[in-house]
């Protein structure tokens, strides 16, 4: 399983790929960790379906928005 960060132009900012057995709300963890320590100005990110919850919440609380979608905006 992997979990990517991009920017609006489609452009890699982060990954981390870990063991299937992991759920989306888990493995985003590492993913966001990695990319707010390269990426601290970063204030508002958008995400699929699968990333809702309180731990996705808790997660991004610091201080980020999280915006969880059905399907990404065109």
């Amino acid at each position: 399983m992997r979990h990517v960060l991009v920017d609006t132009l489609g452009l890699l900012l982060s990954v981390v790929i870990h063991l299937a057995n992991v759920q989306d709300r888990e493995g985003a963890e590492a993913v966001l960790r990695q990319a707010r320590r390269r990426f601290p100005f970063i204030k508002h990110l958008v995400a699929d379906a699968g990333y809702q919850g309180p731990r996705m919440a808790a997660t991004v609380a610091r201080n980020r928005q999280l915006d969880p979608r059905d399907r990404p905006p065109l």
